[in-house]
């Protein structure tokens, strides 16, 4: 109420007329955003936790939103209207006074819902799109899990994302679900092509402003496109398996200690978000569990007949070996995703809980 009363002096000042040229949800919306991150950042000085440990700065400071990146505005749900294809916003001050009262957006692919609208977000992304997001007060809706447990080796490289092991058989995601590799390698050559074009152009001329935006389509292309790919093959095991054991990475350490084109490769594979893919999509199940392994469990080093290690490391450019205990021929990939199998069901079933990640 406070943050209202606020809004609405400023509103009515001379100076600060210009608050008038938006609606006062918006300005309601920011300033409530701006209070709760204060409000966390204070938390972190309380707890003593507002200083980085490893490089002694600052850290949860709030901090100003640049015009060159994504824009958003939010207005409450009462306020607005959603229908067929259309959307009917609250309008300001400045406008109502010059008699224009519509307000009305078209759309292309609006879903829409008999529940409740709590909020509206609009933002317009750096590809210059604009996108609607609607949030209704319903029910969640239970996806149905399969039965089985299955064993997933996430992989750095360009056309295959993981293999899988169910205890029956080993294959590769790419083999059910094939990787759009022809589109993935066009959409990245038309990166390349056009930030190399980008580079040449002097700033603040038009020609660079198209360029730039062409860039930016590329790459939306490009991120909606794996995206797209991630969101089938999760869907796809989470339907089909109700525990999934995948590894625990620190992508973070493995991009610093790699080179430069590991360091891209493990960067393009995108492990965290598919690891939060499947962390959400089992939460929405009715019963499915998600295992993770420990970081540093060796499973490409250990062999899963025997479970010993050989004498020599195996390394990044070694994708077939030969036990020198048990003289078993074993996949790279296969081998880590039995292994990671095999991990889960010595685990306690004690310790397996519905939607909750556990390490093994």
């Amino acid at each position: 109420m406070c943050c209202t009363y606020i809004i609405s002096c400023l509103r009515a000042q001379e100076a600060t007329a210009w608050l008038c040229e938006c609606s006062r949800d918006i300005l309601q919306y920011s300033a409530s955003d701006l209070i709760r991150a204060y409000t966390n950042f204070y938390r972190l000085v309380k707890t003593n936790r507002h200083i980085h440990p490893v490089t002694g700065k600052l850290q949860g400071l709030p901090s100003y939103k640049s015009k060159y990146q994504e824009q958003s505005i939010c207005v409450q749900g009462h306020n607005t209207s959603v229908t067929d294809s259309r959307i009917r916003l609250p309008l300001p001050r400045a406008l109502k006074e010059q008699n224009i009262h519509t307000g009305i957006l078209k759309t292309r692919g609006l879903r829409t819902s008999k529940d409740p609208l709590t909020s509206l977000t609009i933002r317009l992304t750096k590809a210059n799109l604009y996108f609607t997001t609607c949030l209704f007060n319903s029910q969640r809706e239970i996806r149905v899990s399969g039965t089985g447990s299955v064993g997933l080796d996430l992989m750095a490289h360009k056309s295959e994302v993981a293999a899988l092991y169910d205890g029956s058989m080993s294959s590769l995601i790419t083999d059910i679900h094939p990787f759009p590799k022809k589109q993935v390698a066009s959409l990245e050559q038309r990166i390349v092509n056009t930030q190399r074009k980008l580079s040449k152009q002097s700033k603040g001329s038009n020609r660079r402003k198209k360029t730039k935006l062409r860039l930016a389509r590329a790459h939306y292309k490009l991120r909606c496109l794996l995206t797209n790919y991630y969101h089938h093959i999760t869907t796809w095991l989470v339907a089909k398996y109700d525990t999934i054991c995948i590894e625990s990475l620190n992508v973070r350490n493995m991009v610093s200690d790699a080179i430069r084109p590991i360091s891209r490769l493990v960067q393009n594979s995108r492990f965290g978000m598919i690891r939060e893919m499947l962390e959400y999509k089992i939460l929405d199940s009715n019963y499915g569990k998600l295992v993770l392994a420990d970081p540093y469990y060796p499973s490409t080093q250990l062999c899963s007949s025997c479970g010993k290690k050989p004498t020599t490391k195996i390394t990044l450019n070694i994708r077939s070996w030969t036990c020198e205990h048990c003289s078993v021929k074993h996949s790279r990939d296969d081998n880590a995703a039995i292994n990671i199998y095999n991990l889960h069901q010595q685990a306690s079933e004690a310790k397996l809980t519905k939607c909750s990640p556990y390490y093994a």
